[in-house]
């Protein structure tokens, strides 16, 4: 009779390890509704992803915009700098003409 008690024991305790085993796995409902989570959140990320994509174009395209600004107007500044100089030299070319009307050439010497 031991022999079956402790057999009957053992069996017991495999039965509560099994229902806890059980009772521990998810239930279909459970794994469905976990499933449809899931597939939310990785649709919200795909839509999240698609939107900073987007972002990151019309970012890109303001830099590129930016970028030829700047081409252009330091392309504008170089232009008015060179224009500056012949100007200058010009008037330059000017000043020395009307200087040399103006004057004796043997005065020029000295104003100069």
């Amino acid at each position: 009779m031991d022999i079956f008690c402790g057999h009957c024991f053992s069996l017991q305790e495999d039965k509560k390890l099994m229902q806890r085993e059980y009772d521990r796995m998810p239930k279909k409902g459970e794994v469905e509704k976990k499933i449809k989570e899931l597939q939310a959140a990785c649709d919200d990320l795909r839509r999240e992803i698609t939107q900073r994509q987007a972002e990151a174009k019309n970012l890109k395209e303001d830099l590129d915009t930016k970028k030829k600004e700047i081409a252009s107007d330091k392309k504008m500044f170089e232009e008015s700098n060179e224009e500056k100089e012949r100007l200058k030299a010009s008037s330059s070319q000017i000043l020395f003409g009307w200087a040399v009307s103006q004057f004796p050439r043997k005065s020029i010497s000295s104003v100069f």
